[in-house]
C-alpha cells in the first residue's frame, strides 16, 4: 500500500475540496464533459495521497488554477490583510514604547525618529505590496505564500 505512493504525503480535505472546485469550474467552462468531471471529482474525494490529485488536473490549462483564480485571490487577500494588521499593530506598539522610553530618558533630541520612520516605511511597503496584488502572484504561479503551499497543483 505505502510502496505504490512514492512520497506518501497525505492530503487534507481542504486540498481535495480545492481540486473538486477546479474540476467543477472545468466542467462549467467546457474543458471536461459532465461524465469526466464526475469521475475526476469522485477520484479527488477518494484520494489520500498528493500524487493521486496531480493527474486529475494535469491536462487542464495551468493545472486549472486560472479557473478558480478569484477564489485564490480572495484567500491571498484575506491572509495578507491579517498579516498587514499584525504588522500595523507591531509598529504602533513599538512606536509607543520608543516614544515612552524617549520621554522618560529626558533627551532633547528625538532619537526614535529614524526607527519610527523605518518601521512606518516598511508598513507602507507591506500595504503597497498587498494592494498591488503581489501576494496573489505566488498563488497564481502555484507557490502559495512563499512556502510552496499550492505547488502540488502544477
Amino acid at each position: 500500500m505505502y510502496a505504490e505512493h512514492s512520497s506518501g504525503i497525505r492530503i487534507s480535505d481542504r486540498e481535495r475540496e480545492r481540486v473538486a472546485r477546479i474540476l467543477s469550474a472545468a466542467v462549467g467552462e467546457g474543458f471536461l464533459t459532465l461524465e469526466e468531471g464526475d469521475e475526476r471529482q469522485a477520484a479527488a474525494y477518494a484520494a489520500r495521497y498528493k500524487e493521486q490529485l496531480i493527474p486529475l488536473t494535469a491536462d487542464l490549462p495551468d493545472g486549472g488554477r486560472p479557473l478558480i483564480a478569484d477564489e485564490l485571490r480572495a484567500e491571498a487577500w484575506a491572509a495578507g490583510r491579517g498579516r498587514l494588521f499584525r504588522h500595523a499593530a507591531f509598529v504602533t506598539v513599538a512606536g509607543a514604547v520608543l516614544v515612552t522610553v524617549w520621554a522618560l530618558s529626558g533627551a532633547h533630541l528625538f532619537w526614535p525618529l529614524l526607527i519610527l520612520a523605518f518601521l512606518t516605511l516598511r508598513l507602507f511597503g507591506h500595504a503597497r505590496w498587498l494592494r498591488r496584488g503581489w501576494g496573489w502572484q505566488g498563488y497564481r504561479h502555484g507557490y502559495g505564500h512563499r512556502h510552496g503551499r499550492y505547488s502540488h497543483y502544477r
